[in-house]
């Protein structure tokens, strides 16, 4: 006997919610689904391979406007832990809290904003009002040597908070962290923004596969790119199995990925 059909594999992980791949548009493939699309209003999608850290697309930081990109609710009820996950390239230091993302965690007090800045070429700014909003406070933990976030190359950034304690890395390093006097946990968690609003197209910065989780994931798995699915082609002929053209080969399967049968061949 013979048939033939194809297995499609795709990598998911647990707990990803939000995931912005900016191959054209500002599409959420994360499991709350296109209610969270981010909205690109100024800000918009580039192509060019050598702006592109995965797929076809990179969010462009465009110019200095103020309506940008924004998604307008990360979490209804924050849960007690849940992390960002980014990739960012620029290439100039603008000034004194050059944003990395800004989001407001709802509350008492008229201010609610969360800055992720750099303070200044060697330092980012860790930065959060307090319950009553009157004033903020905030972390100025020092980028190690290592580390150039300005080189025009793509840069890994990734933070948690486990309840009120915000840690940030970059490119698998540990910055520093700080523990929050504002509730987070249970509080609403909305307009989420991307880059500096001060670029006015210098520098050129940009953003690609950026996710969001509602739990705490490792950096190993926040960056594995699940914008692509592999196709593997199988044939049964003569008693023989063959996956692309090999004779029973040896099967691994892989946690957290899924794996897709199609035997709608007419062979």
């Amino acid at each position: 006997s013979a048939g033939m059909g194809y297995v499609s594999t795709s990598t998911s992980i647990e707990g990803l919610v939000i995931n912005y791949n900016f191959d054209s548009n500002g599409s959420n493939s994360g499991t709350y689904g296109s209610s969270y699309d981010m909205i690109l209003s100024s800000d918009t999608i580039n192509t060019n391979s050598e702006n592109v850290k995965f797929g076809n697309g990179a969010l462009y930081i465009n110019r200095s406007v103020s309506l940008r990109n924004n998604t307008n609710t990360v979490f209804n009820s924050t849960p007690t832990n849940w992390c960002i996950s980014l990739w960012m390239k620029t290439n100039t230091f603008i000034a004194t809290n050059h944003s990395i993302f800004k989001i407001r965690v709802d509350g008492n007090g008229p201010r609610h904003n969360m800055t992720i800045a750099f303070n200044s070429q060697t330092q980012i700014l860790l930065f959060l009002y307090k319950n009553d909003g009157t004033m903020g406070e905030s972390s100025l933990p020092f980028i190690p040597i290592s580390i150039n976030p300005f080189d025009n190359t793509y840069h890994h950034y990734f933070f948690k908070c486990e309840n009120q304690t915000f840690t940030a890395y970059i490119d698998d390093i540990s910055i520093g962290s700080i523990t929050f006097d504002r509730t987070i946990p249970g509080k609403k968690l909305y307009n989420f923004t991307l880059g500096d609003s001060r670029t006015d197209n210098i520098p050129n910065t940009y953003f690609d596969d950026v996710k969001i989780f509602d739990k705490i994931v490792t950096i190993e798995e926040a960056k594995q790119n699940i914008s692509t699915t592999s196709v593997f082609y199988v044939e049964i002929s003569n008693n023989v199995f063959y996956i692309d053209g090999s004779a029973n080969p040896n099967l691994t399967f892989t946690p957290d990925t899924t794996y897709v049968f199609d035997l709608s061949h007419n062979s």
